[in-house]
Protein backbone atom coordinates (compact mmCIF):
# COMPACT_ATOMS: atom_id res chain seq x y z
CA UNK A 1 0.00 0.00 0.00
CA UNK A 2 2.79 2.43 0.86
CA UNK A 3 4.58 1.71 -2.42
CA UNK A 4 1.35 2.37 -4.30
CA UNK A 5 0.89 5.70 -2.52
CA UNK A 6 4.46 6.77 -3.30
CA UNK A 7 4.04 5.75 -6.92
CA UNK A 8 0.79 7.69 -7.16
CA UNK A 9 2.40 10.81 -5.64
CA UNK A 10 5.35 10.54 -8.02
CA UNK A 11 3.03 10.20 -11.02
CA UNK A 12 0.93 13.14 -9.85
CA UNK A 13 4.03 15.29 -9.44
CA UNK A 14 5.24 14.44 -12.93
CA UNK A 15 1.80 15.16 -14.39
CA UNK A 16 1.63 18.55 -12.67
CA UNK A 17 5.14 19.51 -13.68
CA UNK A 18 4.61 18.53 -17.30
CA UNK A 19 1.34 20.44 -17.58
CA UNK A 20 2.88 23.80 -16.67
CA UNK A 21 2.86 26.38 -19.44
CA UNK A 22 4.09 29.93 -19.66
CA UNK A 23 2.33 32.88 -21.23
CA UNK A 24 4.07 35.53 -23.32
CA UNK A 25 2.56 38.33 -21.26
CA UNK A 26 2.84 39.06 -17.55
CA UNK A 27 -0.68 37.98 -16.59
CA UNK A 28 -1.15 35.30 -13.97
CA UNK A 29 -3.71 32.63 -14.82
CA UNK A 30 -5.19 30.57 -12.00
CA UNK A 31 -7.31 27.62 -13.02
CA UNK A 32 -8.93 24.67 -11.39
CA UNK A 33 -11.74 22.18 -11.63
CA UNK A 34 -14.16 23.06 -8.84
CA UNK A 35 -17.68 22.05 -8.04
CA UNK A 36 -19.67 24.91 -6.55
CA UNK A 37 -22.91 22.90 -6.31
CA UNK A 38 -23.81 19.34 -5.48
CA UNK A 39 -22.22 16.82 -3.18
CA UNK A 40 -18.63 17.88 -4.00
CA UNK A 41 -19.19 21.58 -3.21
CA UNK A 42 -18.29 21.41 0.51
CA UNK A 43 -14.92 19.92 -0.44
CA UNK A 44 -14.13 22.37 -3.26
CA UNK A 45 -15.31 25.62 -1.66
CA UNK A 46 -12.19 26.06 0.55
CA UNK A 47 -9.96 25.81 -2.53
CA UNK A 48 -12.06 28.41 -4.32
CA UNK A 49 -11.90 30.72 -1.31
CA UNK A 50 -8.14 30.23 -1.14
CA UNK A 51 -7.79 31.23 -4.79
CA UNK A 52 -9.78 34.40 -4.09
CA UNK A 53 -7.44 35.24 -1.20
CA UNK A 54 -4.43 34.69 -3.48
CA UNK A 55 -5.88 37.03 -6.12
CA UNK A 56 -6.51 39.74 -3.50
CA UNK A 57 -2.96 39.31 -2.17
CA UNK A 58 -1.40 39.54 -5.64
CA UNK A 59 -3.51 42.57 -6.51
CA UNK A 60 -2.47 44.29 -3.27
CA UNK A 61 1.19 43.48 -3.89
CA UNK A 62 0.93 44.79 -7.45
CA UNK A 63 -0.71 48.01 -6.28
CA UNK A 64 1.96 48.64 -3.66
CA UNK A 65 4.65 47.92 -6.25
CA UNK A 66 3.02 50.38 -8.65
CA UNK A 67 2.85 53.11 -6.04
CA UNK A 68 6.55 52.68 -5.34
CA UNK A 69 7.65 52.67 -8.97
CA UNK A 70 5.22 55.24 -10.48
CA UNK A 71 5.86 53.61 -13.84
CA UNK A 72 3.28 53.32 -16.61
CA UNK A 73 4.38 49.73 -17.19
CA UNK A 74 4.11 48.70 -13.56
CA UNK A 75 2.88 45.29 -12.52
CA UNK A 76 -0.54 46.65 -11.56
CA UNK A 77 -1.16 47.78 -15.14
CA UNK A 78 0.01 44.43 -16.49
CA UNK A 79 -2.35 42.48 -14.21
CA UNK A 80 -5.42 44.42 -15.29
Amino acid sequence: MIKTSKLFLAAAGIALASSASFADDDKIVIGGALSMTGIQAPLDTPGYNGAQVAVKFLTTMAASSASRSNSSTSMANRIR
